[in-house]
């Protein structure tokens, strides 16, 4: 007695593949948010680690916050890592780099990918990081020389911005990060490459070069962020991951972080200026 062999149909093969389909459209683009979400929460993990760091330098510099970047003369470079300008630098990432684990920490895996341009992966790190300093008020230059505010000099420190996820580019020529103008030993002033800027650099106390705004300084347009926003990156959703000053980390939309000032995101370099009541809104001086 022959037995009878079973198999699919075409019509039943369709059906299952056309429910896969369906199944594959449907828990793709689950698996595309949880990717982007452990991204954020391990950038956010590096921004903690990196303003803690920050805090124990504080500490032990008699409350003295970091400076954005620190020159020697160009004849005495001392520890300083590298000659730039007119003198030799030593950035914020190398001067808190003993109190983090790794110099992984600088680096933001929600940044486009920084090509490895230094023979070591902790060198391309610190020199091309991935979360900016917000120097103007906290470590600006007054026409003479780079000051650094205390810890305790910041009236807010919950509401005051330390760190920013910085513009990055693995495209251009700059060795995949926006470098900005390098000031020499004898201005004092910070080395951009490691910083960002303040939404109204024009009516700031302190010296920095451009505000937020359409073809500004740092507003290239591209996916990763930083544009019309000083270098500072919007990514994930469209909000920027801030650090402050207090250590709490926070995301925030651009135009959340403009408040005190009358930025859009049509602004041109140089309209961005303080509006009424600023002193109570604006989250970058030391109010």
């Amino acid at each position: 007695m022959k037995s009878l062999r079973k198999a699919f149909t075409l019509i039943e093969l369709l059906v299952v593949i056309a429910i896969i389909a369906i199944l594959a459209a449907i828990l793709f683009p689950v698996f595309a948010q949880a990717k982007a979400s452990a991204k954020k929460a391990v950038s956010i993990s590096n921004m903690k680690q990196e303003l803690l760091a920050i805090t124990m330098y504080s500490a032990d510099a008699d409350d003295l916050l970091p400076p954005a970047t620190s020159w020697n003369p160009q004849d005495s470079p001392g520890d300083a890592p590298f000659g730039f300008g007119s003198g030799w630098c030593t950035p914020w990432t190398f001067l808190v780099l003993p109190y983090v684990k790794s110099g992984g920490v600088f680096d933001d895996p929600q940044a486009p990918a920084n090509p490895k341009y230094e023979s070591s992966d902790l060198w391309n790190s610190l020199v091309r990081p991935s979360y900016g300093y917000s120097y103007v008020y906290l470590s600006g230059w007054d026409g003479k020389s780079q000051t650094t505010a205390s810890g305790s000099s910041v009236g807010s420190p919950a509401e005051t911005v330390l760190l920013s996820n910085k513009w990055t580019d693995p495209e251009t020529s700059l060795g995949g990060q926006f470098l900005g103008f390098a000031f020499d030993y004898a201005s004092f002033a910070p080395l951009l490459g490691y910083t960002v800027e303040v939404p109204n650099c024009y009516n700031a106390p302190l010296y920095c070069v451009n505000n937020w705004g359409i073809d500004g300084f740092g507003s290239i347009n591209t996916a990763a962020g930083g544009r019309h926003t000083g270098a500072n990156a919007v990514r994930g959703a469209g909000q920027m991951v801030i650090g402050w000053v207090d250590g709490h980390v926070a995301s925030k939309a651009p135009g959340a972080m403009t408040l005190g000032t009358n930025w859009n995101s049509n602004s041109n370099p140089g309209d961005v200026v303080y509006t009424d009541g600023w002193e109570s809104k604006y989250l970058w001086d030391l109010q």
